[in-house]
């Protein structure tokens, strides 16, 4: 079992802000790169990359290459050797700045605030780094890239990894150079194709500059749409010297099972007469130019977005939660307390359990006038509805939230259970319950307080709900409240931990929502509401899952494949060739560096919201005529047997949302309480 190392820190006083001041990590110069690959054997036939120079936009350049044939050098050696060439002129360019003006010369002499990081120093920076990002599969271009180095030159790189064949981010360090490259993935941060982000956005300023220095007006507007590429096709390097297009069976695709329009292929054909293309090779190199300027131009658009915003830079941070988790931190100034004591981080993790996910009956078939011709009038009525919770966990992270105060309970004898919802103190209980023999029957349906527990015929624990005595259950004390309400008894209060709490997130949350309201484009609108869900998908990372890896392209030494797989915690291996190895290790220490108290108090209010719905809005309205058929983590599922459920929505409009509804629907809803 992994040590156990409790950090108690306050979050770093340096933020990673706007790209002007880039005196520690020089980020006005990305890198955007794309592969083209068969997509059957994966093999790579080209690769271009585009060099964003935010201070200098005339140094901006695409460059590209394509393999005519199997004798030529292979893309990701030849990005390799790109990168050196890259890392040379960059040098150069940091080694022989342009002359200060005299102002800002006095300026630089008198301050003592790096306007970077706010921090009072006068150290010296550390090396550059260069972010380079890529789009999709990280994994197959990370390890592309890699095993192109030669193993006769000494190769330093760097991996964060999920598991042996699924890599976060991978660094490339630039021997005999301060450079080092650092490789995201944008999708880790925007998780919608390239096609869809860029339709968000109302102009494409990269790519139409790009376009000029090249292209007619007429070329350039044909390139404003999605193109389309026969990649099934490509099943040899003879294919790309093809001197025509292929024909429309050709571009099917395996992937998605489809074909594509004659209005696709009648613009294809379109393309290659306007740009006068000899060769499929020659189509394919424009493809790739349209897409690596798209990438380029969404993800600066995406940089500039979140600087404005929070003035941060997301190209520091490897995923969206990790950049959105420090833009909450730096937004609302909270100082979250990290737990030091051992039993209280694992009474805590007891206590976490996610949503709930059950089927409570096999079948149902509804049965009401709104059916038509389908109705049977000699048949009960019968309507299925599904409802879901608008914003479940967004909803949860306005409430009061724990922050800090954490502490064993010395009295047990208060009273927990008329602490109010949001009062200044809050608790985290372990506590017997019992289930009374005259609740079953209204609690059959969805049962209080889920626990972790193996089903029948099964060794899996997984979380289900029952009706079974708790024993040593620990809860948030607003779900035990609510228990108590809804019939169960307390026989023992065991353990109890205390914490202040506040709605310290409400004003990140709210700033989001506002924000995605007020604006008309759809590229913000889609980024406000990924920022929210971000930050619960940090609150819910789990550092124990964590794991450690290495790629190794050596056999012998300290560093080497036989010493890692020797090591006790050695988990297991991917082999990619013979030179090239990945590591996958089990951590030998868990640094627990997350508030968890704040998971378990989040994922039992949003439960206690679903229950909320179930016991006193249908239990109350419907009574026994409905039965619950599914539960999700946010959505429920009913039977409900002779009551007009559509005339039941209306009296109760303002516990709905049905501005999605149409306009002239037949159950005559207004639209209403759109969020």
């Amino acid at each position: 079992m992994a040590a156990m190392n409790l950090v108690q820190s306050k979050h770093r006083s340096k933020y990673y802000y706007d790209r002007k001041h880039v005196q520690h990590f020089r980020t006005e110069e990305m890198v955007y790169v794309l592969f083209l690959k068969n997509p059957k054997s994966h093999e790579s036939f080209s690769i271009g990359y585009y060099v964003q120079y935010t201070h200098n936009e005339f140094k901006c350049k695409f460059i590209s290459y394509r393999r005519e044939t199997e004798q030529n050098e292979d893309p990701a050696k030849w990005f390799v050797s790109q990168l050196y060439m890259l890392a040379e002129e960059l040098t150069n360019m940091y080694e022989n700045p342009l002359p200060m003006k005299d102002v800002d010369q006095r300026s630089f002499v008198s301050d003592t605030i790096c306007t970077s990081v706010e921090d009072r120093s006068t150290r010296r920076m550390s090396k550059s780094e260069i972010i380079a990002t890529l789009r999709d599969n990280i994994v197959e271009r990370l390890t592309t890239v890699v095993t192109s180095t030669t193993i006769t030159q000494e190769s330093r790189f760097s991996i964060i990894l999920q598991n042996k064949e699924k890599y976060i981010s991978f660094t490339k360090h630039i021997d005999g150079s301060d450079i080092n490259f650092k490789f995201i993935d944008s999708f880790r941060f925007m998780s919608s194709s390239l096609d869809k982000l860029a339709s968000y956005l109302d102009k494409l300023e990269i790519a139409d500059k790009e376009f000029k220095k090249e292209f007619t007006d007429v070329q350039i507007e044909l390139l404003r749409r999605k193109g389309v590429f026969p990649y099934d096709h490509i099943k040899s390097f003879e294919n790309l010297n093809e001197t025509s297009l292929p024909d429309k069976k050709s571009f099917c695709s395996s992937l998605y099972d489809s074909g594509i329009s004659d209005e696709n292929y009648n613009y294809a054909q379109t393309v290659w007469k306007a740009f006068n293309i000899k060769t499929l090779g020659q189509y394919s190199g424009l493809d790739h130019y349209l897409k690596t300027d798209v990438l380029a131009n969404v993800f600066e658009d995406f940089r500039s977005k979140c600087l404005h915003t929070y003035e941060l830079d997301p190209a520091h941070y490897y995923t969206t939660p990790g950049f959105t988790w420090d833009a909450m931190l730096k937004y609302t100034g909270i100082k979250l307390q990290l737990m030091t004591d051992i039993d209280m981080l694992l009474f805590v993790d007891r206590g976490i359990r996610g949503g709930i996910n059950q089927c409570c009956n096999k079948y149902a078939k509804a049965n009401n006038r709104y059916m038509e011709s389908e109705y049977d009038e000699d048949e009960w009525s019968k309507y299925l509805m599904y409802y879901d919770v608008n914003n479940l966990y967004g909803w949860v992270m306005t409430q009061s939230l724990p922050c800090d105060g954490v502490k064993w309970v010395g009295d047990l004898n208060n009273d927990f259970f008329n602490v109010c919802d949001d009062t200044l103190v809050g608790y985290i209980l372990e506590v017997d319950l019992k289930n009374p023999k005259s609740v079953p029957d209204t609690h059959k349906d969805l049962p209080l307080c889920p626990e972790h527990a193996a089903p029948p015929e099964s060794n899996q624990e997984k979380l289900v709900t029952t009706l079974n005595n708790k024993e040593r259950y620990v809860l948030h004390y607003v779900a035990l409240k609510q228990a108590l309400k809804y019939g169960l008894r307390l026989k023992h209060i065991h353990r109890a931990l205390q914490f202040n709490q506040k709605p310290w997130l409400k004003p990140k949350i709210d700033l989001n929502s506002e924000m995605r309201k007020n604006v008309k484009n759809k590229f913000k609108k889609m980024l406000f509401k990924l920022f929210n869900n971000a930050v619960y998908g940090k609150i819910m990372e789990n550092d124990r899952k964590r794991v450690d890896g290495k790629l190794v392209n050596q056999w012998e030494g300290r560093y080497g494949c036989e010493a890692y797989i020797a090591q006790p915690n050695l988990h297991s291996c991917a082999i990619f060739n013979e030179n090239l190895v990945a590591v996958q290790l089990a951590r030998t220490e868990i640094s627990v560096r997350k508030p968890i108290y704040i998971r378990l108090a989040v994922l039992d209010l949003s439960k206690s919201l679903v229950y909320c719905f179930h016991y006193e809005y249908m239990q109350e309205r419907v009574g026994d005529n409905a039965k619950l058929l599914y539960t999700g983590t946010d959505s429920l599922i009913y039977e409900v047997s002779d009551v007009g459920m559509y005339a039941v929505m209306k009296t109760d409009l303002h516990e709905s949302d049905t501005s999605n509804y149409p306009a002239d629907n037949q159950f005559n809803i207004p639209l209403v309480n759109k969020k």
